[in-house]
């Protein structure tokens, strides 16, 4: 009756062992998909940054093309000005 209770203490025994190293694993694992998710975050707040800046330089190249347009009609209207004033002559 001893050697029956003291081999199902060794079984509880070992049995809460592997309950231990079960909760540690899950605590690793869940610290892991902690800090995952963190970098996880952290990379999606540099990609809105990335998003905000090509957005703003979009607007820039867009009003820069605006200008190059207006400048080229006004060159045009300048060249024709220029070419009627020497056939003029």
């Amino acid at each position: 009756m001893i050697e029956e209770l003291a081999e199902a203490a060794s079984a509880i025994q070992s049995a809460v062992e592997d309950q231990r190293e079960a909760a540690v694993t899950i605590e690793e694992t869940a610290r892991s998909a902690a800090s995952g998710a963190t970098l996880i975050a952290d990379k999606m707040v540099s990609v809105a940054g990335v998003a905000r800046d090509t957005e703003r330089l979009s607007e820039r190249v867009s009003g820069a093309a605006i200008d190059l347009s207006q400048t080229a009609r006004t060159l045009q209207r300048a060249a024709v000005l220029f070419v009627d004033q020497l056939e003029a002559t």
